[in-house]
């Protein structure tokens, strides 16, 4: 996991959403400053708005990163 926490801060990543479910201990992550939300959703189906719009608010081009 700490390869991927690494990884993850070079592109300032704060936010993770989970659309599957939890297959990792969230806990590094959040010690790290890196904010973990699971909103699964079974697999085939179309996410629901909570899972579009949070991805559609926090996508953004490189150095426009909200916060």
């Amino acid at each position: 996991m700490s390869s991927y926490i690494e990884e993850l801060k070079n592109y300032k990543v704060n936010l993770v959403v989970r659309v599957c479910e939890p297959t990792y201990d969230s806990v590094k992550l959040t010690q790290n400053g890196i904010k973990v939300v699971d909103l699964a959703f079974p697999d085939g189906m179309s996410p629901p708005k909570e899972v579009t719009y949070i991805t559609n608010y926090y996508s953004s081009p490189p150095g426009n990163i909200k916060s």
